[in-house]
């Protein structure tokens, strides 16, 4: 099986192992695969429309001659089976040798799961491909593509968005007109869904701010007035009179609460590290009438920076308050000695802190929202460039996102935070963190040890110090640091699971957690909790139990690879060997395989594919922290440990 990755980035690999990375470095001949799955009509193509779209300076001798070699390249790179001839003077894909993310994304489309298909859309089609020397119409096509893919996304998006609204979850439906708001910056109708949606969850504030940077953004961009219908609405805001959410709704808010920046104008906006929001980008659609200008791109651009939130919302919409004990802003003496935050940026930097707790998408996404609110009040608050830095870099980190993009981004967000306060232990712990993902082990160790300097009391500096020395197999160590952390935060789920793992490494505890009360669910928004609870649920017998637990990880995270891996466990211990199969079977034909084969080897342990696990940690694109940190502790990977192959790989990717 082939699997072709088409939105938001280019990939090409192949289920059995093979390197058929070649066929990336070559423009044309990825476009001719991309044609010929993509194409309408999905079936096969005459060679003469082929041979004018790609070879269309060429006589016809020798066009079909370059039309031979590139097929028999694809057929030699990807397997005889791929490509094949059909009626006629025609070439076609076999479909069923192929997975491609764009076609799920348009079958979740057709089946009218939009969720799905908002989380398949991760950018625009075939982003940068160009070749040279092809028609005018094969860009043509390739434009009108972009276009009608953004296009269905973009109605996927309003409709989930409609969705949540009926549900009453406004702050939900906050979180997707945003994400439409960010792809037509310039669009009234969808401006003024956002801010009913801001206001009737009770944030007026942002409604406010919102509605005031969208009406300056369309008399700057194409010199309009204000639509007439957010104005109106505007002034509703700043009146006291009650707020429906939309026309002809039943629901009122009467009591919107006030907030001290509801008067204030914004600041201007900083330099934002990219990508500034999670999984949304500028969709070109050239050809379209709805192309972005790039007066357009830049209003993307600044929209996105100027982000506006109401609640912490956890992932599937349900709101979250941060807990009544707040941390205390300052992280240090010295940085309480130079200045403080004003206080929206402050109760912005709680939030998200508290949202970024979790790990899970939606709760790491509202994060970074948050962290952008507060930088945009006050640009020079360290401390929340630091935690946009930590949000980027989990975003990437645990695939949800882009892994390059997002690491660049958190190493420019940390580089602010220490140019603006060098002395800011939650900056050196991101530093650290950041040297740690690179196997940089020398920088690692230095900067932690300095952030636990600045402040002994940084739990997750601790935290993160006995992840490192657990990875390096330092173990009295890492012990002393994970314990000294959960003493700290006791109540971190993550710190929590990283205890209880490192104690299991270390033989201090019972590593199969027999005792189904071992580790009790200390944050029911963190999905790991659940996905651990459904492993010894199972162990005990307690099926149903165990599959409610796994169905709630999903629900917090969607598609999410950590809880397929504790879904193949949960299967295997009940005795459903071939539903664990199938499990593992959906986590291999995912678009984002390659990135996520740690816990694909984890289920094929659990399956005693031993050698499949090998082959799939072999083909691992993104060591970091976190994975390293599994590979070296996990329970679950124990049956790799006395095979000769694993010090080899660990050796290979930098633990030694």
């Amino acid at each position: 099986m082939i699997s072709l990755k088409t939105l938001g980035a280019i990939d090409l690999s192949a289920t059995d192992g093979r390197d058929v990375h070649a066929v990336l470095a070559q423009p044309k001949r990825l476009a001719l695969l991309a044609y010929l799955a993509l194409a309408q009509p999905r079936s096969a193509h005459r060679r003469d429309v082929l041979l004018s779209l790609f070879w269309p300076e060429q006589d016809a001798e020798h066009a079909r001659n370059a039309l031979s070699q590139a097929v028999y390249f694809l057929r030699r790179a990807l397997g005889a089976d791929v490509l094949l001839p059909g009626p006629g003077d025609t070439l076609g894909l076999r479909v069923e040798a192929v997975q491609c993310d764009a076609w799920e994304f348009e079958r979740a489309i057709s089946e009218r799961r939009n969720a799905a298909a908002v989380e398949l859309y991760r950018g625009a089609l075939l982003p940068g491909l160009h070749v040279a020397d092809a028609a005018p119409e094969l860009e043509q096509w390739l434009d009108d593509e972009r276009a009608r893919l953004a296009r269905l996304n973009e109605r996927a998006l309003e409709q989930v968005a409609v969705e949540r609204e009926a549900a009453h979850d406004f702050a939900g439906a906050a979180i997707w007109w945003r994400r439409l708001v960010a792809a037509d910056p310039l669009s009234s109708r969808i401006a003024l869904r956002l801010v009913r949606s801001l206001a009737a969850s009770g944030d007026r504030a942002a409604a406010i701010r919102h509605a005031q940077s969208h009406e300056r953004l369309v008399r700057d961009e194409i010199g309009v007035a204000p639509d007439g219908e957010l104005s109106a609405f505007m002034e509703q805001l700043h009146s006291s009179h009650p707020i429906s959410h939309a026309a002809g709704s039943e629901r009122r808010f009467s009591a919107l609460p006030p907030a001290a920046s509801e008067t204030a104008t914004s600041a201007p906006s900083p330099v934002m590290p990219t990508p500034p929001t999670p999984d949304v980008a500028p969709v070109p659609t050239s050809g379209s009438a709805r192309a972005p200008t790039r007066r357009r791109v830049a209003a993307a651009a600044v929209v996105a920076a100027i982000v506006i939130t109401g609640s912490v919302i956890a992932a599937g919409g349900r709101k979250v308050k941060p807990p009544a004990a707040r941390p205390a802003i300052a992280t240090n003496p010295s940085s309480l000695s130079v200045r403080q935050p004003d206080p929206a940026s402050a109760e912005l930097y709680l939030r998200a802190r508290y949202s970024w707790r979790s790990r899970n998408p939606a709760a790491i996404r509202e994060a970074m929202l948050l962290y952008h609110e507060a930088i945009q009040h006050d640009s020079t608050f360290a401390l929340a460039w630091a935690g946009l830095a930590d949000a980027y870099r989990f975003y990437g980190g645990l695939n949800y996102g882009s892994y390059h993009d997002y690491m660049d981004s958190a190493r420019i967000a940390v580089a602010r935070a220490l140019t603006l306060d060098s002395t800011l232990s939650q900056a050196h712990t991101t530093v650290a963190s950041l040297f740690t993902d690179a196997a940089d082990w020398d920088s690692a160790e230095r900067e932690y040890r300095r952030a636990i300097a600045l402040e002994p009391a940084n739990a997750l500096a601790h935290h993160w110090y006995a992840i490192f020395l657990a990875t390096l197999d330092r173990r009295d160590e890492a012990l002393r640091e994970i314990r000294l952390a959960h003493r700290l935060d006791s109540l971190s789920g993550p710190l929590n699971r990283a205890l209880s793992q490192i104690e299991s490494f270390a033989g201090v505890s019972d590593p199969t957690f027999a005792n189904p009360e071992r580790r009790p669910i200390v944050d029911a928004s963190f999905k790991n909790d659940h996905a651990d609870r459904a492993r010894y649920l199972a162990l005990q017998g307690q099926c149903a139990q165990a599959a409610g637990e796994v169905a709630t990880a999903y629900t917090l995270s969607p598609a999410d690879a950590m809880v397929a891996a504790a879904d193949v466990q949960v299967h295997m211990r009940c005795g459903d060997r071939r539903g664990a199969r199938m499990v593992v079977l959906q986590m291999e034909r995912r678009p984002d395989a390659r990135l996520t084969t740690i816990y694909i080897a984890m289920a094929h342990t659990q399956l005693g594919e031993l050698d499949s696990a090998f082959a799939w940690l072999a083909r691992e694109q993104s060591w970091g922290m976190v994975k390293r940190f599994e590979l070296r502790t996990s329970i679950y990977l124990q049956p790799l440990r006395a095979d000769p192959r694993y010090p080899e790989l660990l050796a290979r990717i930098g633990i030694h």
